[in-house]
């Protein structure tokens, strides 16, 4: 038995159960710090399951010599196929996305958007902020779009939820995938991510074989050097706006993620029916 995510509270219920010797299971962990802090998968689950899955393999190697349990990865970049929404983009545009609902706690919109008021955006630059943006929740992040000043026209913004056909539609256009993590010690995204969980723009960007623009902490991870470019947080907006003269390295990246095994669907589940010994 295959549970997708372990961390649920009627998963401690189940394994409470006079369950069959002969079930082996396994569990997909969303947060693999709860192998080292989690009482309840340590002392409920973990008695009955003893193989886990972990979201990537930075995570696997982290985690591996701390825990007794078998770990794995898997790589969910499998996505429906949805019927294309017409999104009207211009040839000589690159667009950036910033997948996700926004939301100032998961990512750092103030950074992107106080360096865009400051330097500006390249006129082909165009920037997505692919979920829904509640101003009401959000007056600060609301604030700097409006101080972008002629730079605001640049920026995607939706208003409402962003259904699956419209979002998949954008990313599949996108040139670059933003995940806008700065993992700095006084900054609460690092408690959140850190070497421990993954953005869902990671599975977007090896899903669609996008490279990924992301912050230069991460770069110490096989996972992501060689299907990204690198940053400094403080110089983001010059290196997006570099991208108007980079457009032969954003596809070499691309072919390169094409040919890359790590990335391959069927290498992926070939992967994952070994560990669970089907």
């Amino acid at each position: 038995m295959v549970v997708n995510t372990i961390e649920v509270s009627a998963i401690n219920d189940m394994c409470c159960l006079p369950l069959p010797r002969k079930l082996k299971c396994v569990g997909l962990l969303h947060n693999a710090r709860k192998l080292l802090t989690g009482r309840s998968l340590r002392f409920i689950v973990g008695k009955k399951v003893k193989k886990f899955f972990v979201l990537g393999e930075y995570i696997r190697k982290n985690f591996q010599p701390q825990t007794k349990y078998n770990l794995a990865v898997f790589y969910p970049i499998y996505f429906p196929t949805f019927a294309p929404v017409p999104v009207r983009k211009s040839t000589c545009e690159i667009w950036i996305t910033i997948p996700g609902v926004v939301d100032p706690s998961r990512r750092d919109y103030t950074s992107l958007l106080q360096g865009i008021k400051e330097k500006g955006l390249c006129p082909t630059i165009k920037i997505i902020f692919l979920g829904k943006w509640d101003t009401n929740k959000n007056p600060d992040i609301a604030r700097l779009l409006e101080e972008a000043g002629v730079w605001k026209n640049q920026i995607v913004v939706f208003k409402e939820f962003v259904n699956n056909p419209v979002f998949h539609s954008y990313v599949y256009q996108s040139d670059l995938i933003v995940p806008l993590l700065h993992p700095f010690a006084d900054n609460p995204l690092s408690i959140f991510y850190g070497d421990h969980r993954i953005s869902g723009s990671f599975n977007l960007s090896f899903a669609y074989k996008i490279p990924m623009l992301i912050e230069q902490s991460m770069m110490q991870y096989d996972d992501f050097r060689d299907c990204s470019f690198f940053y400094k947080a403080e110089d983001l907006v010059d290196v997006i706006n570099s991208f108007v003269h980079r457009k032969q390295e954003l596809q070499r990246i691309r072919d390169a993620m094409r040919h890359n095994e790590r990335w391959n669907e069927e290498n992926i589940l070939r992967q994952y029916l070994r560990f669970i010994e089907l």
